[in-house]
């Protein structure tokens, strides 16, 4: 959506009292504090006030779309990022529309600048083969995740595979999403 003062009035009903990434402003999550037709008040990380100025011949790209879940590293734990498909109207991400849950426990995890950075950075998926080896959790891709407490493959919330004695055992229905996640590694895999 394009931020300019022609729109403040919708501005205001979409994005404020919610987190967004303005395009010229880079990487910077922003909380939209308060929207005015001359301007929006945004707090940034560090809790300084950012204002961005409205006008008629500047336009403000908003791009800060999720996806409807994502698996992602926060705190040394894998979290899940889930969107609450009731509550799209808020074009923003806020706690109505949007939820972090420990991936292994499904307990919400405090929303925020932290969380949100730590699933917008670039993300850095582990292999397979080094995820069966790995002490803790890993991310595998943007929805599967291995746990080696529970010796168990996870697309989003859903245990798909076992780890036991040298080989993944997984149903076969989740073939093609396990070869993906093989890919470029030499992990054993038994389809049932």
């Amino acid at each position: 959506m394009k931020f300019s003062s022609n729109n403040s009035a919708d501005i205001r009903k979409y994005f404020e009292k919610t987190y967004i990434k303005l395009k010229e402003l880079g990487d910077k999550i922003l909380w939209v504090e308060r929207v005015r037709t001359e301007g929006i008040e945004c707090i940034d990380i560090h809790g300084d006030v950012v204002e961005v100025l409205l006008d008629h011949e500047v336009e403000y790209d908003m791009e800060y779309t999720l996806p409807h879940r994502g698996c992602f590293l926060y705190c040394g734990k894998v979290a899940m990022l889930q969107r609450v498909p009731s509550r799209q109207w808020k074009k923003g991400i806020s706690t109505e529309n949007t939820r972090i849950i420990w991936a292994d426990t499904a307990r919400q995890v405090t929303m925020g600048f932290e969380a949100l950075e730590a699933f917008s950075s670039k993300p850095a998926y582990t292999q397979l083969a080094h995820a069966l080896c790995a002490p803790s959790s890993s991310v595998l891709s943007q929805r599967a995740w291995y746990s080696p407490e529970k010796q168990s493959l996870f697309l989003d919330s859903k245990k798909i595979g076992v780890f036991s004695k040298g080989t993944l055992s997984v149903p076969k229905m989740f073939q093609m999403e396990v070869e993906k996640l093989r890919q470029g590694t030499q992990v054993e895999i038994k389809y049932a």
